[in-house]
């Protein structure tokens, strides 16, 4: 008897991105990957991977770590800062489904909302014949600026899950 194996690929591959200051010295990298989910999960039928950043800056120390922990259309995201602690969770808004802007709320551990992550459809111009996509990150002003570029890496992870294309 033959047996047959199946190997799942995750949709959404890994990047690193380069954030550079005006002298072109990298302050900021964002590396993320994934990893498959057990084939038993419920949610493997749909997306069988997880995502996740690890955010640095200066480059080689980690300042924090985005991880995916709900995948699919209701994907949910938590913020873990340098010692592993939670710090936020990040949600697609459920009550306000759009098929041109998607919402994702920043929320803090006890409920509050304090921000969010925005795509903002451009129009069917620029949608037609660009790559350029228009995104948001809100955030409370006095939160700490580490903190802020966790937040600017969870922006680029989800840009990556949610809306990369093979061939960008």
């Amino acid at each position: 008897m033959a047996s047959e194996r199946k190997y799942i690929m995750c949709a959404a591959g890994g990047f690193t991105m380069h954030v550079t200051d005006s002298r072109n010295v990298e302050v900021i990298r964002v590396e993320s990957a994934s990893r498959l989910l057990s084939r038993d999960c419920c949610w493997a039928k749909l997306d069988p991977c997880l995502h996740y950043a690890r955010i640095q800056a200066p480059v080689g120390n980690v300042i924090g770590q985005v991880k995916q922990t709900m995948p699919g259309c209701f994907s949910r995201y938590v913020v873990l800062d340098s010692y592993q602690h939670k710090i936020f969770t990040i949600q697609r808004e459920s009550s306000n489904f759009s098929l041109f802007n998607f919402n994702f709320v920043i929320k803090t551990n006890d409920g509050n909302t304090v921000g969010g992550i925005t795509r903002k459809w451009s129009g069917l111009p620029e949608d037609v014949f660009s790559n350029a996509r228009k995104f948001s990150v809100t955030f409370p002003q006095d939160l700490e600026v580490k903190m802020k570029a966790v937040l600017l890496g969870a922006l680029f992870l989800i840009n990556s899950v949610h809306f990369g294309e093979d061939d960008e």
